[in-house]
């Protein structure tokens, strides 16, 4: 063995370097395979990253430049339709208002024509017993007085059932002048944001 020469070793080497094949194990080649796969993906990553960048803070800055004038116009709207909304809210508080008002002398009402159903009543029973007394009571003072407090009850109650009528006729008004009003207010909101 030691008679061996290195020139002519390696001139061995490079005659029989071309016919030397290494096999691969089946695993290596798989995970060469998902290295060379994942590095190209790596790049193709890297190369489109700074377009899609580029790209979504383009649509970024379109979408806050949209919401700027959104907001823009949505303050200007409100200013435009400002003392439409205050005189809206007065008037939904005057008919608050006038409900109470209308529920108050309802019950009011109610009231008066019970006490007068009782009157009324009363009367026909203290009728019966003067009735009954006959003719013995010469003195119709008392009943006089009663049967002008009744008529003065009646005509209180008919007094009442006017002004009933006249709160229900002004509440039934406005709220057909409010409805009609704001019907009006939403076709000029759609024809100004239109035009």
């Amino acid at each position: 063995m030691n008679d061996w020469n290195p020139r002519e070793w390696k001139r061995e080497l490079r005659r029989v370097s071309s016919k030397l094949i290494v096999n691969h194990n089946e695993d290596q080649d798989n995970w060469r395979g998902r290295l060379d796969c994942s590095n190209k993906y790596s790049q193709n990553v890297a190369t489109k990253f700074s377009e899609i960048e580029q790209r979504m803070t383009h649509a970024a800055k379109l979408a806050t430049d949209e919401l700027n004038e959104i907001d823009m116009k949505e303050n200007h709207i409100n200013e435009l339709f400002r003392d439409q909304i205050q005189e809206c809210e007065k008037a939904n508080s005057r008919l608050k208002s006038l409900e109470a008002s209308k529920e108050v002398h309802t019950k009011k009402s109610e009231e008066l024509s019970k006490t007068l159903k009782e009157m009324t009543i009363n009367v026909a029973a203290v009728k019966k017993k003067i009735d009954r007394k006959g003719s013995s009571i010469t003195d119709t003072t008392p009943l006089v007085e009663i049967r002008g407090a009744l008529q003065r009850l009646r005509t209180e109650n008919k007094e009442f059932d006017v002004r009933i009528g006249i709160l229900d006729y002004e509440l039934t008004k406005l709220l057909a002048n409010f409805s009609s009003s704001q019907l009006i207010d939403n076709d000029d909101d759609d024809s100004s944001i239109d035009g």
